[in-house]
């Protein structure tokens, strides 16, 4: 395990996507319900507003439940937390906990129970918890890859390193602490759950009507930036990233990743846009919070049929890049628009916020 530096604590975060309600009351690993039992004792019950993104795909509630989160917290006394404390504020009352879903015995759908392997009881003085999804036992090269240790004063933080396959990336979730810090006893703790990540996805559109005798069909699209983060660490506190560490990133899409038929562009389909990357094909990032330079490269055909030809038709292949500087926020999704010409490729980028419903999720755009 290793120290890190800590940062204050900074408010103001965008997306709220998951909401975990937790009734503090008790909290054990018998029965299907939770028993009120002992007033003095701790029980997690959970709920989700929203869908849950476990991976770059859009998932549902379930994957919340099989998965489960991790929760850190600390029994402070009579002070508040302090999250630039060199010594205490320990995580000494709760250490990468991790909660799960047992289903109920009824076989009710929906029915069940938010459980932990310890009984925990409120102990005197403030508690200041904190909480990340999806929970991680051990930790892999890529995606969760460490947290602080169990002795390390202040903020607890989490390390992630981004995987270059796509279908490997995870939706990294961490709660806004704002409501979860110095609290003596409620009768219920609110996990609001954020994007850690910022969330890229594809669309193409024709810059103008084509003729009934051409079509065109992307091959590839790469994004590329020389200055994107490969890793660091998440501040459960602040929600902030720090060290991250910013190299050359770069992402392939091809045929198999776009929805199937989305990448052909005919005449019928006029200038009307459509998603070229869905479920399990969004791209996830580190956010930058500044200005880096990025290079899309798509690589396209136009092919043209002509019966005066002896092949019966032409097809040229066309590899155009873009080269433009953008910000990429924490808990923003970007769409990437590619307009495609015959000769030509613009890229018009446009912002939302990552909203989530359990069945057919698209963001709403923002001009």
């Amino acid at each position: 395990m290793y120290k890190l530096k800590y940062q204050h604590k900074t408010n103001g975060w965008i997306a709220l996507t998951v909401f975990a309600a937790l009734s503090l009351s008790s909290c054990s690993g018998a029965g299907d319900e939770p028993d009120s039992g002992n007033g003095n004792a701790i029980v997690f019950g959970a709920y989700i507003s929203d869908a849950y993104e476990s991976r770059a795909s859009v998932a549902n509630i379930d994957d919340l439940k099989k998965a489960g989160f991790g929760v850190f917290a600390s029994n402070t006394g009579a002070d508040d937390f302090n999250p630039d404390a060199t010594v205490g504020f320990t995580p000494d009352f709760m250490y990468n906990q991790k909660v799960w879903w047992k289903a109920a015995s009824s076989g009710v759908i929906g029915a069940g129970s938010w459980l932990c392997d310890q009984d925990k009881y409120w102990p005197r003085g403030k508690v200041s918890f904190f909480a990340y999804a999806p929970y991680a036992a051990a930790f892999g090269e890529t995606g969760i890859t460490g947290i602080t240790g169990i002795e390390v004063s202040g903020s607890p933080k989490v390390t992630f390193k981004m995987d270059s396959d796509v279908d490997k990336q995870i939706d990294f979730l961490y709660a806004d602490a704002e409501k979860t810090v110095n609290l003596e006893k409620v009768d219920q703790v609110q996990f609001n759950f954020r994007h850690a990540l910022s969330r890229v996805g594809f669309r193409i559109v024709a810059d103008e009507v084509i003729d009934a005798a051409t079509t065109l069909t992307i091959n590839s699209v790469v994004f590329k930036s020389s200055s994107l983060g490969a890793s660091g660490d998440l501040n459960l506190a602040s929600g902030k990233w720090e060290n991250v560490e910013a190299r050359e990133m770069e992402y392939p899409f091809e045929t198999g990743d776009f929805i199937a038929g989305s990448n052909v562009i005919t005449h019928a389909a006029g200038t009307k846009m459509s998603d070229l990357t869905a479920n399990g094909k969004y791209l996830m990032l580190i956010p930058s919070n500044k200005a880096v330079p990025v290079a899309i490269t798509v690589n396209y055909d136009v092919a043209t049929v002509d019966a005066n030809l002896a092949a019966g038709g032409i097809t040229i292949n066309n590899e155009i890049t873009s080269a433009f500087e953008f910000n990429f926020e924490t808990g923003k999704a970007y769409w990437f628009t590619l307009r495609l010409g015959l000769k030509s490729v613009d890229v018009e980028p446009v912002v939302s916020d990552w909203e989530d419903s359990e069945t057919d999720w698209k963001p709403e755009e923002k001009q």
